[in-house]
């Protein structure tokens, strides 16, 4: 059974793989890696430096290898951890994986000046949060289906009207924008009581700081000094056709991987993360085809 080690996007944990274990069959183990500060890793603190993050998960790698046959999933900001997991085993003569599945995500140093703004201040990509947003709160969990939509509504629009009112960079405390209860007070008439609200509130938040962290630590890394060598490792790459954050610029990882195959999905950038069914198919179609 080949191991498939699969790296979260950015706001997100390893618990985001528990639903994708049921999409593939016998001959692939998935073994999900947590980042520093989410999940069972919460009490070690968020890490800005992506490098760092790599380095701590391809200790996990290599302890779970055991020269056995194995693969990379990244999603996001996952792909590049994937990316600088597989160059650090290259320049340290370490078993590489098979491949690198990379998911909704940008080389490691974008062409399109686009990819230097965080996403949040982008126009073209608001609609694409206010996705998330309406997809964290699904219409059953209240008594008025239609109270999900406006809930998500008012949150977005919330958080954009604080987002402007500040001058978002590198150094912006989270706290500037996050959501409180008075925000959102005139809703809870609508379906749902305050303790359920406050809750729902704190882990919009708790989300919103996760993303803004990942965010700034993939600036920081686009901008950082690297090397272009072309790694050995193969890479298929599966992007969104709906995603409006990264455009066309998933095609330049044929710079910086051996480029083997690319893969759409009928997605939006956020919603990969759901989209278990057709990425799983992706990874076996490729790995049975290469047995």
């Amino acid at each position: 059974m080949k191991k498939l080690f699969c790296i979260p996007c950015g706001g997100t944990s390893a618990v985001l793989f528990a639903e994708w274990k049921k999409y593939f069959g016998d001959q692939i183990e998935l073994i999900p890696l947590e980042i520093p500060g989410r999940g069972c890793k919460t009490e070690e603190g968020l890490k800005q430096d992506l490098r760092e993050v790599a380095e701590e998960l391809s200790i996990e790698i290599e302890q779970q290898v055991n020269h056995e046959s194995y693969c990379i999933l990244g999603l996001c900001f996952g792909a590049l951890i994937g990316y600088e997991i597989c160059r650090k085993f290259e320049r340290e003569h370490k078993p590489l994986p098979d491949r690198l599945y990379i998911c909704g995500s940008s080389s490691p140093c974008p062409k399109n000046p686009a990819m230097y703004t965080p996403f949040f201040l982008r126009d073209e990509c608001r609609a694409e949060i206010h996705d998330m947003f309406r997809r964290l709160f699904p219409p059953q969990l209240f008594p008025d289906p239609d109270f999900a939509a406006q809930l998500s509504q008012q949150m977005v629009k919330i958080f954009y009207a604080k987002l402007d009112q500040i001058q978002l960079t590198m150094q912006t405390d989270p706290s500037e924008i996050m959501l409180t209860y008075d925000d959102v007070r005139d809703l809870v008439a609508g379906g749902i009581d305050q303790s359920m609200m406050e809750y729902m509130i704190h882990f919009s938040n708790a989300l919103i700081a996760s993303v803004m962290n990942d965010e700034m630590s993939s600036l920081r890394y686009y901008q950082s000094e690297k090397e272009q060598i072309l790694s050995s490792v193969p890479a298929v790459v599966i992007y969104g056709t709906q995603d409006t954050i990264l455009g066309d610029s998933w095609k330049e990882w044929g710079d910086w991987m051996a480029l083997e195959a690319s893969a759409p999905v009928a997605q939006a950038h956020f919603t990969l993360m759901w989209a278990a069914p057709e990425i799983s198919a992706v990874i076996q179609e490729r790995e049975e085809s290469h047995v």
